[in-house]
């Protein structure tokens, strides 16, 4: 008789466990986001983001080639470059010999220059220091020797100023009717404006 006791009073512990567990969530309420907020999973994020930085990396890796006929433009420009500063650099080599070569001996030319000629590379000089040099009176200016070798024109001289019994000296280039240099005392007058 104690065995038929003890055999009703035993517990069924699977179902005693479906009814807890039932009953537990029939007193809970599912919980609701507030509006606007997502829940992530920040480890599938980091997957994400590490395979689009993957992805990025592999396109940036792979170089597209390029067709033959940009090669071939790129080939043409270098190439004409290459070229152009070639032939500047050799012309300016040759550009120290004005004569195919030295003769062998030099022969006596008349350097000097007519009247007309003077008078006009003269007041070239004059004009240009006039018009460079400042002063509150007028210069006196004198070419003292004026001489052609080949097509340059060299003249010197000097000028003073009114009052005053110091010499100022210059010297001077002229080719193609143009002064191309004006020296006064170590000053290039030809670059003054």
């Amino acid at each position: 008789m104690a065995k038929e006791n003890n055999k009703n009073k035993t517990i069924n512990f699977a179902e005693k466990k479906k009814a807890y567990a039932s009953k537990k969530t029939q007193n809970k309420s599912p919980q609701t986001m507030p509006e606007g907020k997502m829940v992530y999973d920040i480890n599938r994020m980091r997957e994400q983001i590490n395979q689009q930085t993957r992805n990025l990396k592999n396109k940036k890796l792979i170089k597209k080639s390029r067709p033959a006929w940009v090669i071939l433009v790129y080939l043409l420009i270098i190439t004409a470059i290459v070229v152009l500063t070639g032939s500047k650099i050799y012309n300016a080599a040759l550009n120290y010999r004005t004569y195919g070569t030295m003769p062998k001996k030099f022969t006596s030319i008349d350097n000097s220059l007519s009247t007309q000629d003077t008078i006009k590379y003269e007041q070239l000089i004059k004009k240009k220091i006039l018009s460079s040099v400042k002063s509150d009176t007028r210069l006196e200016v004198i070419t003292s020797s004026i001489h052609r070798n080949g097509q340059t024109v060299y003249a010197n001289g000097y000028f003073t100023y009114a009052n005053e019994k110091d010499k100022i000296y210059f010297d001077s280039i002229i080719r193609s009717e143009k002064i191309e240099s004006l020296q006064v005392n170590g000053f290039e007058l030809t670059k003054i404006k």
